[in-house]
């Protein structure tokens, strides 16, 4: 009988990934859970007493990265990084590497974070971590380089903008519609993925909309992991908005349709009509409802896309008019029909 052969172990280049991961992990877990700079100094004194004393009622309070569905970063993903066999012996060596990196390095940067709080003048009363944890780089005269990204908090929840699909130029899409040339796409994702952050779209930083505010690119959301999107997602501190030009569609849209519907009832209206309404949308008959409803977009609308083009402050030729034309229509059917069954209602009271 052979002797059985022994495991093979995690190559010295896996772990060392693995545990370059997992610091990176950690130090944006601090900045997400811990970075906010409107705590006072007592919170910070108390947070350096308790990580000294490794108190759980101060340590307790705080979650490490781990390899869980919680942090969006499982045992898989690690696999696929370091591009191991799935559930062999060299990854649970990984793993085993990479979580002990996480915590040491989470426990290292809070207590880094809190002592830069209370140092009078150290210039880092805003932060000098960027929104994924990871610090500026200096350049080279003892200040920190400042974080050039657009701010994309939402001022009404406080969490982080991602846009819910991808605006109609996105980088990521294929065909080069921003026409940037592969070598200059590549480096600009490059940039972002070397800094463990992400892409903001371009159209709600510099595009027709600047009042609509910056979010994080979809393209690059959907096709990239990296330490600040991981954080993010595993806290839930995403909420996603459209596109400008489709949430400027949809504006439009409601308001025409909410127009629209106070067109449908008048003084003169008969009960039978508020009724015949109200029946056909409990319903759900397609002959009352086609009947009530008018076209949201159209010769017949009286409003064309052509219109709706200028409305918008785009040419009739762009690439993004079709989508705005469908979330036009869409949000005037939904305001439409909110509004006529609002109005029904009432008057059957």
């Amino acid at each position: 009988m052979s002797a059985s052969s022994p495991q093979p172990a995690a190559p010295e280049a896996a772990l060392r990934q693995a545990e370059d991961l997992g610091r990176r992990h950690g130090r944006a877990a601090v900045h997400w859970q811990i970075g906010d700079t409107s705590s006072g100094r007592e919170f910070y004194q108390e947070l350096l007493r308790g990580i000294a004393r490794a108190d759980p009622a101060i340590t307790g309070l705080y979650e490490v990265p781990d390899l869980t569905w919680r942090w969006d970063y499982e045992r898989g993903n690690l696999a696929a990084d370091l591009r191991l066999a799935d559930g062999g012996p060299a990854l649970a060596q990984a793993a085993e590497a990479y979580l002990a990196a996480a915590r040491e390095e989470f426990w290292l940067e809070a207590a880094r974070l809190a002592r830069r709080r209370l140092t009078p003048g150290a210039g880092d009363e805003t932060g000098d971590a960027g929104e994924d944890g990871t610090e500026a780089e200096d350049p080279g005269d003892g200040e920190p380089a400042p974080d050039l990204r657009p701010d994309i908090t939402d001022p009404a929840t406080g969490l982080s903008r991602l846009l819910s699909e991808r605006c109609a130029t996105c980088i990521l899409r294929p065909g080069d519609p921003m026409h940037l040339g592969p070598e200059r796409t590549a480096a600009f994702i490059r940039q972002a993925l070397d800094a463990g952050s992400y892409v903001v779209c371009h159209d709600t930083a510099d595009g027709d909309f600047p009042e609509y505010g910056p979010a994080i690119c979809r393209g690059f959301f959907d096709s990239y992991r990296t330490p600040a999107l991981l954080i993010l997602r595993a806290g839930r501190r995403l909420t996603e908005v459209p596109p400008p030009i489709v949430a400027k569609a949809e504006e439009l849209g409601r308001d025409a349709g909410k127009a629209a519907a106070s067109q449908v009832f008048d003084g003169s209206t008969p009960d039978e009509a508020y009724q015949r309404v109200l029946r056909g949308i409990d319903d759900g008959d397609p002959a009352v409802l086609d009947a009530v409803e008018p076209p949201a977009i159209g010769p017949g609308a009286g409003y064309t896309e052509d219109d709706l083009a200028r409305d918008l402050g785009i040419d009739p030729r762009d690439r993004a008019l079709p989508r705005a034309v469908s979330a036009y229509a869409d949000a005037f059917t939904g305001s439409f029909w909110q509004e006529t069954e609002r109005a029904a209602r009432e008057h059957a009271r």
